[in-house]
C-alpha cells in the first residue's frame, strides 16, 4: 500500500540564502544507521541544476531528498549529490526532471 508523504517539485527562485531541511545517515555522525536531519542553506546556485550548501556530505548522506515546508507539506527540490573539495553539490529538480519523473512515476498533474 502506497502513501504520499511527500510532494515533488520545483523552484527556479531559490536563491543563495534559501534554507532546505535533508535526513541521511551520514557516516561522520554517530554509528552511521541513525537518521540525521538536517537544515542546510544554499551557499551558491551554478546553475538551473546545481547549487552549493552547508550540508554535510559524508557518505551515507549523498541520495538524500532535498525539501522545503510549504503550506505545512514538505516538498522535495532536489537530492544531495556529493562533496567536491571544500564544496557540497546538490542536484536541483528542473521543470524538465520534474515533468521526466512525473510520467516515469504515471503521476503528472492534469
Amino acid at each position: 500500500r502506497a502513501h504520499n508523504i511527500m510532494s515533488l517539485g520545483y523552484n527556479n527562485d531559490l536563491r543563495s540564502g534559501a534554507s532546505f531541511q535533508t535526513i541521511g545517515y551520514p557516516g561522520d555522525k554517530g554509528d552511521g544507521c541513525t537518521p540525521y536531519e538536517q537544515t542546510c542553506v544554499y551557499q551558491e546556485i551554478y546553475t538551473e541544476e546545481l547549487a552549493s550548501s552547508t550540508c554535510d556530505h559524508w557518505h551515507g548522506q549523498s541520495g538524500s531528498a532535498i525539501w522545503q515546508w510549504h503550506n505545512g507539506q514538505p516538498v522535495i527540490y532536489g537530492i544531495l549529490s556529493s562533496g567536491i573539495g571544500n564544496k557540497n553539490v546538490d542536484c536541483r529538480i528542473t521543470p524538465a526532471k520534474f515533468q521526466w519523473i512525473c510520467e516515469l512515476s504515471n503521476t503528472c498533474p492534469n
